[in-house]
């Protein structure tokens, strides 16, 4: 099945690709297998007519220990099972949240704005999204599975229309889209925006999936039916730490 991705001309041949690597021409006869990973998130933004505006890079304003010490801190959190807390809880989780918001500006320092992408020095785990956007790329950029991960991507159409996604990731020359939410109460018009942006980016083959604090399990049914893989934090954590390869071929499966 024709998917996405190039149309290549050679010898008055054009061939179609498929994620898995098979290259066929037009008509059905299987030709070669490419095993290497040579398509880019990039790639795929611009073949469903979109560009690249910008993307987060950690490592161009937090030193390697300082990004070990806040995936080690959120680790903590969600260990905890404060990490999707907000401030309405009991005096003892609240002292608690306060103490941890503390270590978190210690550790960010001189790298807060650039992190929150923001001068408000009231953003902290409990009431912004980017820590949890920040732990999804950490985690599965040490999987080491993957052949590229971005974060907090803002990509426009020719039409100007602007998009944000949360994480992006390349395996095996296959879009994983995630889509990172620590809010209450998500609709199923989230779901579907999911769903459909992440098949316009990476085709038939597009793994998405949403890494959601606050779901039922009937929402989650409402998320498979459409195709959308979802997990908790705490779920993220121990399926990539533990069986990655088994994790992300679930996640295929589901898709």
């Amino acid at each position: 099945e024709v998917i996405h991705t190039w149309l290549k001309e050679a010898g008055g041949k054009s061939y179609y690709y498929i994620p898995d690597g098979r290259v066929f021409e037009f008509g059905g006869k299987y030709l070669f297998e490419i095993k290497e990973n040579i398509l880019e998130a990039e790639d795929f933004i611009n073949l469903a007519g979109f560009e690249l505006i910008r993307y987060t890079d950690f490592d161009s304003y937090m030193e390697r220990d300082q990004k070990e010490r806040l995936l080690q801190l959120y680790t903590s959190l969600i260990r905890e099972k404060i990490f999707c807390a907000s401030q309405s809880q009991n005096k003892k989780t609240r002292r608690k949240l306060e103490k941890r918001k503390r270590e978190e500006k210690d550790i960010l320092k001189d790298a807060f704005e650039s992190f929150y992408r923001s001068g408000n020095k009231n953003k902290d785990f409990t009431n912004d999204g980017t820590p949890l956007e920040f732990l999804t790329f950490e985690l599965l950029r040490k999987t080491e599975l993957f052949s590229e991960v971005l974060a907090n991507i803002e990509i426009q159409s020719k039409e100007g229309l602007k998009n944000e996604i949360d994480v992006v990731a390349v395996k095996d020359n296959t879009l994983f889209y995630f889509s990172c939410k620590k809010r209450k109460n998500l609709k199923d018009e989230h779901l579907h925006r999911v769903a459909s942006l992440s098949r316009r980016l990476g085709g038939l083959y597009a793994v998405p999936v949403l890494v959601s604090c606050f779901h039922t399990e009937n929402f989650v049914k409402r998320a498979l039916s459409l195709g959308v893989n979802v997990v908790t934090p705490e779920q993220l954590l121990s399926k990539l730490q533990k069986k990655p390869e088994e994790t992300i071929d679930n996640w295929r499966k589901k898709a």
